[in-house]
């Protein structure tokens, strides 16, 4: 019988197969890390650089990039010409701009709608009132389409660690849970 250390050198330069009979399985090339990108609050537009192989190994300065904004106000949704919700047109001129760097670097992003979901992070109406939870995800809807079929763009992720304030009693789980869903059904529906 070997040793674990021993089955481990003896499998690393062998491809993986799942039976005699099925044919060998190539190992995976790692994935490419994520950058992430929260548009809106506090640390608004936070992007994590993410590099591909053949660029991890150039030295770099940063791998952040934040663009500070008032507590519990978000510039880049505000109300439109008909007084319902949109996204600020500068949003997506920023969003094409990270994208064409995405392209040409290879970089693949995750983009954080909201940095959290307490007062400091979300009004307080997008998260409590059910008809600004619905207009605050119909106003997502078409980023949610324009991007839908980039590659370079890997996920959305609603609410970044909406826990935090959840257990600190700033915010409902209730209704956080809600305005999730209203948005993953505007993301799924694109």
């Amino acid at each position: 019988c070997a040793t674990p250390a021993a089955r481990r050198a003896a499998t690393a330069s062998a491809p993986c197969t799942r039976s005699s009979s099925l044919k060998p399985i190539a190992p995976r090339a790692r994935p490419p890390r994520a950058a992430s990108i929260t548009c809106i609050p506090r640390s608004s537009m936070v992007a994590t650089a993410a590099r591909s192989p053949a660029l991890s190994s150039r030295p770099r300065a940063s791998n952040s990039l934040r663009e500070p904004s008032s507590p519990g106000v978000i510039r880049q949704i505000r109300p439109g010409a008909n007084g319902q919700l949109e996204v600020d047109p500068a949003v997506y001129a920023d969003i094409d701009a990270a994208l064409a760097l995405a392209e040409k670097h290879d970089l693949y992003f995750v983009f954080v709608l909201f940095s959290g979901v307490g007062p400091d992070q979300l009004p307080a109406a997008w998260l409590n009132n059910l008809a600004m939870r619905q207009q605050l995800a119909n106003a997502l809807a078409p980023l949610f389409a324009r991007y839908a079929s980039n590659p370079r763009v890997m996920a959305w992720d609603i609410f970044n660690e909406p826990e935090w304030q959840i257990w600190g009693g700033q915010a409902s789980e209730a209704n956080a849970v809600s305005l999730a869903s209203l948005i993953a059904a505007q993301i799924h529906a694109n």
